[in-house]
């Protein structure tokens, strides 16, 4: 019994607990291994009128070493743009969770795994800023654009 109460405790402790980079980004049961894409249909962004992103994708750099300290792409698209936009992140663990901060002084998000393999992606207080042919900024704090639930997608939706 004594092992059996040892071997649980093990199990939930903070220290052994799965972080999203092995849940969601080395997982060999989803789709892919890192590509994350979320395209919003015409009725969703009907029922959010503030909602800018119409598309949003995260996914593991080419520039990445592979270590446990990823380098992330995200792109997204934005309402009346069909520019895509992209930023490149930087990301450390935090509990079950990856903090990543957007190249540039640009902002932060953070990375937590929910069900089916999808990420949960939560702008930082400071926002998103992208480059492209013109400057554009997502809040952290208003609008419809703080919390993203993208799916792990096939991988060739990422190349």
């Amino acid at each position: 019994m004594r092992k059996l109460i040892a071997a649980l405790c093990i199990m939930t402790s903070p220290a052994y607990a799965e972080n999203v980079l092995d849940s969601h980004f080395s997982n060999p049961a989803l789709p892919s291994s890192g590509c994350f894409v979320r395209s919003y249909s015409k009725s969703h962004l009907a029922t959010h009128p503030d909602q800018v992103v119409t598309e949003i994708a995260v996914m593991v750099s080419a520039l990445s070493a592979g270590g446990r300290v990823p380098l992330l792409d995200v792109f997204v698209t934005l309402r009346g743009d069909r520019f895509q936009y992209h930023g490149l992140a930087t990301c450390n663990t935090k509990g079950k969770g990856l903090i990543c901060l957007l190249e540039g002084d640009a902002g932060a998000f953070t990375l937590t795994g929910k069900n089916n393999g999808a990420l949960r992606l939560t702008v930082g207080r400071q926002g998103m800023r992208f480059e492209g042919d013109k400057f554009v900024e997502i809040s952290g704090v208003q609008g419809d654009d703080r919390v993203f639930l993208i799916p792990n997608v096939p991988g060739e939706l990422c190349n």
